[in-house]
């Protein structure tokens, strides 16, 4: 009998033939990549996901780069929380990094939502975070940044945002030194699933809150 293999799954949300997805192995506490790759919509990722998916890996949690909850006041809390902490790494464009949740392409506010409704369905209600690569890139420190700079080398943008959500995944699932919950910076969120997710981010301070919790 083959031995259980752990798995994170990381997702980039896009329009036709730019949305990616990944598989990742965790192995003596390293991520290693299983199969990436790019597909049109979250029911084409799906099936590209279970096709290679090994028949012996658990799946621990999901990072998707898409909103995963909404606000009643429009504009989200966390948004200017990781633009502020980007800014501090030097980025002079959070603005268009961490862009407004009305300003967003529907592939990533649309896809996204339905790709957690599948992967709940399929997974038995896998920890899901929201994820932000891009923004991620800039908050890791230098020896996580250089690993996954190694891991994803001569992959497209798409796998390489896929892996980085992945990562993102795995920290929520260990509870990563120097992360942080950020959904419960949220005082009114919506929530377009019916099942808990989080958006966890390497942002130190405030409240850690739990994985899977949520605030109704």
């Amino acid at each position: 009998m083959n031995e259980q293999v752990d798995v994170v799954l990381g997702f980039d949300p896009g329009g036709k033939g730019n949305f990616g997805w990944s598989i990742c192995e965790i192995a003596r506490g390293q991520l290693g990549i299983i199969e990436t790759g790019v597909a049109s919509d979250a029911l084409e990722v799906m099936e590209r996901v279970s096709a290679a998916r090994p028949g012996n890996a658990r799946v621990l949690a999901a990072g998707i780069d898409a909103p995963m909850f909404w606000s009643k006041t429009g504009g989200r809390e966390v948004d200017p929380i990781i633009r502020e902490a980007i800014k501090r790494r030097g980025c002079s464009t959070a603005a268009g990094t961490v862009q407004h949740v009305n300003s967003l392409r529907g592939a990533c506010l649309v896809q996204g939502v339905l790709l957690g409704l599948y992967l709940h369905q399929k997974f038995n209600d896998v920890p899901i975070t929201e994820a932000h690569p891009k923004a991620l890139l800039r908050l890791l420190d230098d020896s996580d940044s250089a690993r996954l700079t190694e891991l994803t080398d001569g992959r497209s943008e798409h796998e390489r945002d896929a892996v980085l959500a992945a990562f993102a995944a795995w920290s929520m699932h260990r509870r990563a030194p120097g992360w942080r919950n950020l959904y419960w910076d949220e005082p009114n969120p919506i929530l377009p699933l019916e099942t808990p997710v989080s958006y966890w981010m390497p942002i130190p301070g405030g409240e850690c809150g739990r994985s899977g919790d949520n605030r109704r």
